[in-house]
Formats: C-alpha cells, structure tokens, sequence
C-alpha cells in the first residue's frame, strides 16, 4: 500500500495461502462461493456476502473452493492513527457473528459493495467517488466496529499487546537487518527473555516471525511486480538470492522463479474476475447516480387492517425511597397526567434509606417506608411496578466510567433466606392492600447485573450457564412465594441486556427456563447500544450506531423465545435508551425523541410494555451538575422541564388505543367516527464526528446537527374513504426549533444562573409548534403532504370539521 492510499483492493486468486502478515486491517469479502479462513486461532466459514475483518499484525490462513469469487480490502493504518490518536487499533467485524446488530452489517455489506462496483467497473470509473467510499468505509468501521478496551484484560492481553508491538518493529524495520538484541532495547526487554516469550506466545522463532513477514511482502512484489529474483530478495530483506531461495521453498515448496512461472496469472483473468463482480453487484447498484435531496414517501390509508395497541409506556423512577420525595411524586403526576402514565417501576425496596432493617420488637420487618410509597401510587391513580431486586446507586459519565458508584446492601444468602422475606413481604401486600388490588400490580425479579466497576472503571463478568441456573431457582422461590398470595399477579424477570448476549445464549437460558417449575408471565430486558465482544480472551465494548438497536433486539428476543419454544410471554423493554450516559447532551436532543417515536412505532405490536431510562435528571444530580442542563437521562430536566423525549411520549399517549397500523414511517390510528391521529418520524443516525467522541465530551452547540444528512422527508398522505366536505388537520411538529429545550437554552447562551422567571420561560418556549390547515376531501379523498427534517416528529389530528 502506497503512503497516499486509503484503500486497496485485491482479488483473491490463490487457492490456499501460508499465513499472511500484513501491517494495516484487512477485509476479506465474499461475493460467491467458500473461503475458509484461520485468524488468530479460529475458523470462519465465508459465504455469499460474508466478510472478515483480520485486525493488522495478526496472521492469517485461507482455503478456497473452487469458483470462488472474493476480494481483499486492505485499510492504511496510517490514516486510521490520523484520526484516531490511539494504539492499537482494534476491530471486531465478521459478518457470521451479527444477531445484535444486523443493521450496521447490512449497511456495511452494501458500501462494500458500492466500492467494489466503483472500483472495478471501468465504464462507471469516478476516482473522486470512490475515494469518498473508502473515507465512508473508515468512518462506520470506527463508528460500528471499533473496539474500546473493558480493562481487566489480565496477562493475556499484555501478552498480545507485547506480541503486536514485536510485529509492529518487524513489519517497520523488515527490509533492513534486524537483531534479537535491537527489538529487545525497543521494548525494554531482555534478549533470553524475548526470545522465549516469542516462542512462547507465536509458536515461532524470531527469526522464523522476520521470515515469515518478509515473505508475505515478497510474494507480493513476485506475483504482481516485473521486479527480479534478486531485487526482489535485496528489497525484502534477504541477504543473497540463496538465503531468499532457502526460505521461500521452506514455506511454498518450489524456487521464487518457478513460484512466479507457475503462479503468474495473466491481466485477462483480473478483468474477467471485474467483469463477473460488476455483473454479480449491478443489481444492487441501479440509480446509484440519481440525484439528492429530499427523499419522497407515500403513505396511502385505504381499508387498512388495524389492531389494538398492545404497547404501553411506563416510566422508571429510581429508587424506592425517591418517591417519597416532593419532587418525585409531582413529576410522577405530571406524567400521570401529560403521558397517560398507569405503571410507575421503581426499585431498591429493601436497602437501608427504607428502614427495611429497622425489625420491630417481634422480629417482624419494618415495611413502614415501602408502605408510604405504594399509597402514595395508589392514591393517586398509578399502579406499582416493583423490581424486586436492588440496582446501584451509580451515576455514569459513560457506558464504562463512573462519576458515582454506591454499592448495595447485603441481600439474601440462600434460597430459604429469600423464601422467608418474600413469603412474608408478599402476605404484609395482601393483608394491607387486598388479593384483588395486588393481583393488578407487575413484580419483575431481574438477573444479577454482570458488569461491575472498580475504580470508576467497568470490567464484564458475562453470566455463564450455572449463573442462569443460581438465578432461576431464586426466580422458582419468589414467583412461588407471591403465587401462593395473589395467584393472578403478574410476576417476571430477569432485566436482561440483550446487548450483552446473542440469540444463541439466549435460546439455551429459555430452553433451561422451561425446565423449571415456575413459568414467568413476561420476560424483562433492556437495550442500550453497546455490545460486548470477545477477542483473544479480552472483552471489549462495541458502541452500536446504528439507530435501529432496540427494534433489533426485540427481534433477538422474540426469535430466541420461539426457538426455545417458551410460548406466548409477554415482553417488556423495560429500560431503553441511546446512551447509559449521565452526562451526554444527546439525552437532550430531538434525536432521541425521534429514536423513541420511531422504536415504539416498530416495537408496538411486539413488547407489552416499554420504559425510557429515565424519568427525570433528579435520578443523576450530584455536585458536578450546576447548569439546567447537564446531559442527564431523565425525560425531564431536575428544574421539571419536558425535553423532547418528553413531548414524543406525550404524542405517543395521544393516539387512539383501539385501532393501530405501522405505515412506512410511523403509525396510523383510527377511532368509531372515522377519524385518524398519525405519528409520523424521520429518524436520522449521528455523524462519524459524534461517534468519535466520548459520550460526556459533547458540546451542546452544534450537536443536533451532528447528523449524517441534513436530507429532509416528504411523506405524502392520501387517507381515503372518508366522508365529503370539510377536514381539519392538527399538526404538532417537535424539532431541533420547536420543542427543542437544548436549543432554546442554547439561545440564552447556555446561562448557568436562570432566574426562576427565566426557567419559566425556557419551559414555555420548549414546547412542540402548533398548525392548523382546514382542506376539503374531493371524491372521499383527503391529499397533503408533511415535509420532516432531521429528526423530526410530527403528531397529526385529522379530524371532520363541523
């Protein structure tokens, strides 16, 4: 690779290979055919539009079968570094293993796409264009697939790091002498040391590692070059054309000169391999030359085959003991009130700040505290939602760095333990509040959680099979305990975050839950876009762009569940957001309105309920949190404003329960009188810029423009059918300009000290904007059409105007 070159491409032609070294990333994309590949100790199995990504200094081996038709991308690490500032730069992309993120394989398998076509097709050769393909190429490879180091790797990863640095010194210094003494200075090591440690870790010799680096760039100067033996040797490394000789016939079993006789493949074989490409990627390809601008939608409502909304919102509130705060119990109020609210989920009921372990004189625990809470809800028309186990209390600057950490309490030590304390918490329920009013409350008993921080940083403890085990023989206690009380109560686990574990794991956890002699009524999980990644025994986390990550995850769910046949349990996403970030802006912003609108729209005939983390800023205020706002996860800001995600549950809320239909870009419902409430998204993914950064480096300026097009959407709207006259359309848009409090506090230059009298009129102003359009309906048709910039989301009220 050329220092000026961003991407190169190759086909493959060589049916089987030696172990490769190369010093940038490469991909190796099958459009037909087989490739069996050995990377770093493991076997991949590429098919018709598989890819790998082979991390730089790492070797790899491949197989071909015959008729195959494959290609190898090779990335600059030199321009990943310019972007990047970090080392080593660590991928994980193989399109076999895609069940939690399919969305950013499926658009990364198009772009390569795109740019084999590009590349290879001489009557559509654009150099400019494909250029700007490989910085795309970049781009979602560092914003989808790179990987952030979860610490506690061990000595393993030390001893890889060290192994990639060894590498890194041959693949630099490969052409010139090299000495076990000058690599063991580089790294501050001994030479006996080094020595043994390459064996060691690579099975190979230094010697035989300078070799086999050498060698791979050497066959390539042979094959593709009409450079000779001997300047192939010189240029290499080698010492004479015997020493050249010597090794290559060890590894490849004939002579360089007559390697390259035999090998040597003529250009004709090239074209035809572009010309079988181009024709394979056509079909793909049709109108990629069609202009831009904004993007066209029918949504046509004609008989339509409607059903009830099945989904319904409810909002997490934190702990136990917040509500019996003030603030807490108004902002549950309001949500009752705005949001249509029926189910508040809290937790943490058992701790210390609840006088749990405050036992009376007969032994008899104190539920005094728990009590205050659940009249408070009932008393004012909302419904428990109990996680009958504690969370950390933790407030996160990122998904793996604590600002705030506070462990739990001591929690039951066996089974019989946890059969006493629910046993008796169940029966204080039913003595106080009725069989009858607990039978209508939702008791979820989640997992344990499997990350935990150390020093403010997170580390992975992925649950294994005799974890699942320990957790559903608790769930047979607790779901028993209460079942015996209030038989028709609604009682489910475990929180899981699907991020964290693929359909495999998940169909062997429902297959061993089937087994068991208490059958949930719903299975609880969460999404969150991260994904945990195992390579060379380190887990990493992988950052999920692509917006669609909660869609996906229900699918994951509701595949497993049928796969392990677990038969008709509810689902309920009970937490969901685009960050588990305390302190990141986005939280803010119309893009997470829209990523709520557009979830729920997709999600809605597939999970019972859906919880947004969280209700309000409250949850996470601590001494580092001195403006209005501070990036926090609530839906509300500490002060009670409604930010934008706010306002999309309140549209949400809005729509008619009884009749329901997912069209293109939103939902269409329907009343008895003929009359529709539309929601109605253009959900737009954030740019390469924001991905870059960390999530508690944002700046709130500019951020709602950190979007990967700033393309509009025109849905056009034909609803038919309806009765002769006149129409009123109701139009409520929530945008980065209206509705946007992050904007609006922006315009009074981000003030850290807002009057009250200010704060008022931030809230005032931070509200969705509001159009009413009267337009008669010609033949029973009613016509217009709503015009979405990014990120935005409208609430439509078409109703008859008398």
């Amino acid at each position: 690779m050329r220092p000026n070159e961003v991407v190169t491409i190759s086909f493959l032609d060589e049916r089987r290979s030696l172990p490769r070294h190369h010093e940038n990333p490469e991909i190796l994309f099958v459009l037909e055919g087989t490739l069996n590949v050995t990377a770093d100790d493991r076997e991949f199995c590429l098919g018709d539009e598989d890819f790998l990504l082979v991390n730089a200094n790492h070797p790899y081996s491949y197989v071909a079968v015959e008729h195959l038709l494959a290609v190898r991308l090779e990335v600059s690490s030199a321009r990943l570094y310019e972007v990047l500032h970090r080392s080593p730069i660590v991928f994980w992309c193989c399109s076999l293993n895609n069940e939690a993120d399919t969305g950013s394989y499926d658009e990364l398998r198009q772009l390569l796409k795109n740019i084999l076509f590009f590349s290879v097709n001489k009557s559509a050769n654009d150099e400019f264009y494909a250029n700007s393909l490989y910085y795309q190429l970049m781009g979602l490879l560092c914003n989808s697939f790179l990987l952030t180091d979860a610490k506690g790797a061990g000595e393993e990863g030390v001893a890889e790091s060290r192994l990639d640095a060894v590498v890194s010194y041959i693949q630099a210094n490969y052409r010139g002498k090299i000495s076990l003494t000058e690599i063991a200075n580089e790294l501050g090591l001994s030479p006996t040391y080094l020595s043994k440690y390459v064996r060691k870790v690579s099975g190979s010799s230094l010697i035989e590692l300078v070799n086999q680096v050498r060698l791979s760039h050497a066959l390539d100067d042979l094959l593709y070059t009409d450079k000779s033996v001997l300047r192939v040797a010189m240029d290499n490394g080698f010492s004479s054309v015997a020493s050249f000789d010597r090794v290559f016939k060890d590894a490849y079993g004939s002579t360089p000169s007559k390697y390259r006789v035999s090998h040597s493949t003529p250009q004709e074989s090239d074209d035809v391999r572009a010309q079988k490409a181009v024709a394979y990627l056509r079909k793909y390809l049709v109108g990629h030359n069609e202009g831009t601008g904004a993007s066209r939608e029918d949504l046509a409502i004609f008989r339509e085959t409607y059903r009830p909304m099945r989904l319904e919102a409810i909002v997490n509130a934190g702990r136990a003991s917040s509500l019996l705060q003030a603030v807490t119990q108004a902002e549950l109020r309001r949500c009752r009130d705005e949001l249509s609210i029926r189910y508040v989920r809290f937790w943490s009921i058992f701790e210390p700040d609840m006088h749990f372990g405050a036992s009376s004189s007969d032994g008899r625990p104190n539920y005094g505290r728990i009590d205050e809470v659940l009249d408070f809800l009932l008393g004012n028309g909302l419904k428990p939602y109990l996680v009958l186990r504690s969370k950390e209390n933790r407030i996160l600057q990122t998904a793996d760095k604590a600002y705030q950490d506070e462990g739990l309490s001591g929690s039951a030590a066996s089974l019989d333990e946890l059969d006493r304390r629910y046993t008796d918490f169940f029966a204080h329920l039913t003595r106080r509040y009725g069989r009858g009013e607990v039978n209508s409350w939702v008791f979820d008993y989640p997992m344990k959680t499997d990350s935990q921080f150390s020093g403010g940083s997170k580390t992975y403890r992925l649950l294994d099979d005799q974890s699942w085990e320990e957790y559903l023989c608790e769930f047979d206690v607790v779901a028993a305990a209460l079942r015996r009380r209030a038989p028709d109560a609604m009682i489910g686990g475990a929180d899981v975050p699907v991020q964290h574990y693929g359909r495999k794991a998940l169909t062997r956890f429902f297959s061993r839950w089937n087994e068991h002699s208490q059958r949930p009524n719903f299975v609880s999980v969460t999404s969150f876009p991260y994904q945990i990644v195992n390579v060379d025994g380190q887990s990493y986390e992988r950052r999920r762009a692509h917006p669609g990550f909660a869609v996906d995850d229900v699918e994951v769910v509701r595949t497993a569940m049928a796969d392990a046949g677990f038969g008709l349990v509810g689902l309920h996403l009970a937490e969901c957001n685009l960050t588990l970030s305390d302190r990141s802006y986005i939280n803010d912003t119309s893009m997470r309105a829209a990523f709520i609108a557009s979830t729920i729209s997709k999600v809605c005939d597939k999970v019972d309920f859906f919880g947004v983390w969280n209700m309000s800023d409250s949850y996470s205020e601590s001494s580092d949190t001195v403006s209005p706002l501070f990036g926090g996860s609530g839906i509300l800001t500490r002060s009670g404003i409604a930010k934008p995600a706010f306002h999309a549950l309140s549209f949400i809320s809005r729509l008619y329960r009884e009749a329901i239909v997912e069209k293109g870009s939103g939902l269409v419902t329907k009343n008895e009188h003929g009359h529709y409430k539309l929601l109605l998204v253009n959900l737009v993914n954030m740019n390469v810029s924001y991905y870059m950064k960390n999530e508690d480096q944002l700046s709130p300026s500019g951020l709602e423009q950190m979007t990967e097009t700033e393309e509009h959407r025109v849905i056009h709207v034909r609803i038919s059918g309806l009765k002769q006259g006149w129409w009123q359309v109701r139009r409520y848009s929530l945008s980065r300009e209206s509705g946007s409090v992050l904007n609006e506090w922006i315009n009074l230059d981000m003030s850290l000290d807002l009057r009250q009298s200010e704060l008022e009129y931030l809230a005032k102003v931070s509200t969705p904007h509001m159009y009413i359009q009267k337009m008669k309906s010609e033949a029973g048709v009613l016509e217009f059409d709503v015009d979405l910039e990014p990120n935005e989301v409208q609430y439509l009220h078409v109703t008859e105007y008398n």
